[in-house]
């Protein structure tokens, strides 16, 4: 009887011990899937957070190079406009003197002619694209810009 009793001990032993490394086994591969779920989350929230603050900082970088580029735009625009006053000017002033001085001497083609030779080399820019004067505000007078 007593080897009938160790034997029933040391069965109940050894399934006390295998419920106890099946609760452990169980316990862990729950413990491990739980920390994998939150790392998950926690990355996922992280990878947001990122995304959603680089978002920002490029919309605001992109934000400050269009409002550049408007200045830019601006200052270019209002310095051309300043440019093609000043040639216009020089234009009228050179195409006024030429034709006082040669009003009663030449004939009113020839006076034209000067003042286009006169003033076409003003007008031309660098994309070689040429003005021609137009003369039918001749002999009436032009407004100055």
């Amino acid at each position: 009887m007593v080897s009938g009793k160790r034997s029933i001990s040391t069965t109940l032993l050894i399934s006390f011990l295998v419920v106890i490394f099946l609760t452990l086994v169980i316990q862990t591969v729950l413990w491990v899937s739980n920390i994998y779920t939150i790392s998950s989350t926690q990355k996922e929230q992280s990878e947001q957070q990122y995304i959603q603050s680089h978002k920002g900082i490029i919309r605001h970088e992109v934000d400050q190079v269009v409002e550049t580029i408007h200045v830019i735009q601006k200052d270019t625009e209002l310095r051309l406009k300043n440019e093609i006053k000043e040639q216009v000017n020089t234009a009228y002033v050179i195409a006024l003197n030429i034709y006082n001085t040669n009003v009663g001497q030449r004939d009113r083609r020839d006076i034209q002619q000067m003042i286009t030779d006169a003033i076409t080399p003003l007008l031309t820019t660098d994309t070689n694209y040429h003005h021609q004067p137009d003369f039918t505000l001749c002999g009436k007078r032009s407004r100055r810009i």
